[in-house]
């Protein structure tokens, strides 16, 4: 029987208190990693491993040519997560993606001619503001 008791009370010392979890699962901004903050179009294709889990998020601004489409997605270990696809002119589009420790996260674009702003950063959880 003290055993079990013995068990019990080491699970309840390994325990992950509330503010614990909480902290845990808090982006860490002072850790921000800046993967690409570029205007070329043939930075715009790329593919990052996330060194930890946490978060990417991108900001785009664009403009293609008349009436040609254009767009943007993001592949997450093989799988497309999101995307935007336009037919003329020009976008604005920001998304955030949560990613995995050791996720292979591929950004691709096409038909773009200009970008006025691609920027994509990485933001680890744990530890807090």
């Amino acid at each position: 029987m003290s055993f079990v008791k013995s068990l019990i009370q080491r699970l309840l010392d390994s325990r992950t208190t509330p503010q614990q979890a909480k902290d845990c699962n808090d982006l860490n901004f002072s850790k921000e990693i800046t993967v690409l903050n570029t205007t070329s179009t043939s930075s715009a294709n790329f593919t990052y491993i996330a060194p930890d889990s946490g978060y990417i998020y991108r900001w785009i601004q664009c403009s293609g040519k008349s009436g040609t489409a254009m767009g943007t997605d993001i592949v997450v270990n093989g799988k497309r997560m999101s995307g935007l696809a336009i037919n003329n002119g020009y976008f604005e589009f920001g998304e955030t993606l949560r990613v995995n420790k050791g996720a292979s996260v591929k950004f691709g674009t096409w038909g773009i001619s200009t970008l006025a702003q691609y920027l994509v950063k990485f933001v680890p959880l744990g530890g807090g503001v």
